[in-house]
């Protein structure tokens, strides 16, 4: 389906690395299984439904609307994504700076200092939670909404007191490169070791183009 590695680097540190080459039946099956629940929840959609959404989103999103790209709840923990991608052909992206940059978005947007934006990144993850084909518990909806309160009365947070998962997706030419993951274990390492975080994910996924999932997303 795709390879991937997980590298424990201390007790609150760990490391994904992923790798899609294509998108073979296996990884296509898998999509299909679990894209609605994704994208809604437990909706009841099809997956062309779910798709059609979705392309529709990526067809009229607007830069306006800020958030975290994703929060998550397991066995009643809390995590916030902030997703960073771009192609390896654009200004020398890697996977490195782009996990830097994911989790400097996230420290200041849970601490108020996300620049001229000032949207209330709660309020977005409130709204998505309260949906009621995601079934969220009453718990974690309760406590959003009141990061969300503090939020718009100028309280703001520490990074140090959440769970966060900076991600960071390199796109390729159409001509696979292996990642060095020696050398890129060893960067996260030294920059992340003495950042605050209560835990922290590092995602690193490389696709083989940009087109495997667009594609996905378009067929019909």
């Amino acid at each position: 389906m795709f390879e991937k590695e997980i590298v424990q680097l201390n007790p609150k540190l760990s490391v994904h690395i992923i790798s899609v080459k294509s998108m073979n039946q296996k990884l296509h099956d898998f999509l299909d299984n679990v894209f609605v629940t994704i994208c809604e929840g437990h909706s009841g959609s099809s997956v062309k439904e779910a798709k059609t959404v979705v392309k529709y989103f990526f067809d009229t999103q607007s830069e306006n609307i800020k958030g975290f790209d994703g929060y998550y709840s397991k066995d009643d923990n809390e995590w916030i994504m902030e997703s960073k991608s771009g192609s390896i052909l654009t200004d020398d992206n890697n996977h490195y700076d782009m996990l830097k940059k994911a989790y400097n978005d996230l420290k200041n947007k849970i601490a108020g200092t996300n620049g001229k934006e000032k949207n209330n990144p709660w309020k977005n993850a409130y709204n998505h939670a309260s949906h009621i084909d995601v079934n969220s518990a009453k718990s974690l909806r309760d406590h959003i909404k009141a990061l969300s309160r503090d939020y718009d009365q100028k309280i703001y947070y520490d990074i140090k007191d959440f769970k966060i998962i900076p991600s960071s997706t390199l796109f390729l030419a159409n001509s696979w490169i292996d990642p060095d993951k020696l050398s890129l274990k060893q960067k996260i390492e030294a920059y992340f070791k003495n950042k605050k975080y209560s835990d922290i994910i590092l995602l690193c996924v490389t696709k083989m183009s940009i087109n495997i999932l667009i594609d996905y997303i378009r067929e019909t």
